[in-house]
């Protein structure tokens, strides 16, 4: 699970943060836990042929909405690669 971090020498414990299902709900809340900062495991647990395709079109779907609320000017151009960063896709 989530490794302690160091917070002015008290070790302080987040756990890890996983989205049951790559569907909408789960790319969505990726999206709102990544933008706050947290990593998050999206997991697509539906068996699938093309699970990577799957998951590439989940990707691609989340830096949509990024660029999305960036064209909002709600984050800059710059923040979306950092956000995006924080999402892993398992399948």
């Amino acid at each position: 699970m989530g490794q302690p971090r160091r917070n002015g020498g008290a070790a302080e414990s987040r756990p890890m943060i996983a989205a049951a299902g790559a569907g909408r709900m789960g790319r969505g809340l990726a999206v709102v836990f990544a933008y706050a900062g947290r990593e998050l495991a999206l997991v697509d647990l539906k068996p699938r042929n093309k699970a990577d395709e799957y998951l590439a079109e989940a990707e691609q779907e989340i830096r949509s909405t990024l660029a999305m609320i960036a064209a909002c000017g709600m984050i800059e151009e710059a923040d979306i690669e950092p956000i995006a960063a924080r999402i892993s896709y398992v399948a």
